[in-house]
């Protein structure tokens, strides 16, 4: 079971101002937490096999070049650019949003 210092530590760490009763709570239920923590590093696991999905699914991907794909962006991206209020060449400008 964790103490009542170890429970005002975190409780300091995650900024919390906690009453006397909720101390007493948080410390059980920290507490049942751990514990739940040492049953599963208990657990044998050195016969499972490692997994990370079991749908069988793959990743796809797909190439970035949008200008080799008419489907994509029919227009070209000569006339996308023509459709931004403000550009200097090939980019597109942007307000300032922040100040110092």
């Amino acid at each position: 079971m964790l103490s009542k210092e170890e429970i005002l530590s975190v409780a300091k760490l995650a900024r919390l101002n906690l009453k006397d009763e909720e101390v007493e709570l948080y410390r059980n239920q920290l507490s049942d937490i751990i514990d739940l923590f040492k049953e599963i590093d208990d657990i044998d696991l050195k016969n499972v096999e490692e997994t990370s999905q079991i749908t069988g699914i793959s990743n796809i991907s797909f190439s970035d070049d949008i200008e080799s794909d008419s489907n994509i962006n029919p227009s070209g991206p000569e006339e996308n650019l023509n459709n931004t209020p403000m550009r200097d060449g090939a980019k597109i400008l942007t307000p300032k949003v922040i100040e110092k």
